[in-house]
Parts: C-alpha cells; structure tokens; sequence
C-alpha cells in the first residue's frame, strides 16, 4: 500500500486473523473482509482510479471502527504518504524499463 509502515489496527495479543480480499481494475478498487467472530463483514468499493489504495484505508477504518481500537491510526496522513510514494514509483518507471 506504499507506506513505509501498516498500521497496527489490533495491537498485543487480541490480533486474530481476519479473511480479507482486495483488488483492483481500472476505473475501481475494491476489499472486502470477514469476521466471523462478530459476525461481521465489510465491503467497500471505490469507483475511482486510485492512488494509495482508497479502499483499502477505508476498511481499516471501518474495522478499527469496529472492534473500537483504543489508538486509532491517522488514516489521512497514511493516504497522503501513499499516494506520494505511489506517484514516486510511477516517476521511476521510465528509469527501471
């Protein structure tokens, strides 16, 4: 997702292991997530060409939401790094050919 560090959404030893799928075609990006211990699913999709991943920012925000993480990620500044260091790597791609 082009940060230098994911957030930790359930931090010590809650963390379980979540069915989780994300995916992307022009035009869209999608992610969706099971979590059948709270009988809860999330689904987001984003119509949008994307930089940074939107759709997989919002579901971490919506789970964090969720399973009331007690020290929230800030989401925006981790989007604004994605998409910086996104565009970087597509500046580099004439470069790397």
């Amino acid at each position: 997702m082009f940060v230098k560090q994911m957030p930790t959404l359930t931090p010590g030893n809650e963390a379980k292991l979540v069915p989780q799928y994300g995916g992307s075609f022009a035009g869209y990006t999608t992610f969706l997530l099971i979590i059948p211990e709270l009988n809860t699913s999330i689904i987001v999709l984003v119509n949008s060409i994307r930089l940074g991943d939107p759709a997989g920012w919002i579901h971490q925000l919506v789970l964090e939401a969720i399973i009331e993480t007690k020290k929230p990620n800030d989401y925006v500044a981790l989007a604004e790094e994605a998409t910086l260091l996104y565009a970087s790597s597509i500046a580099e791609i004439p470069t790397n050919l």
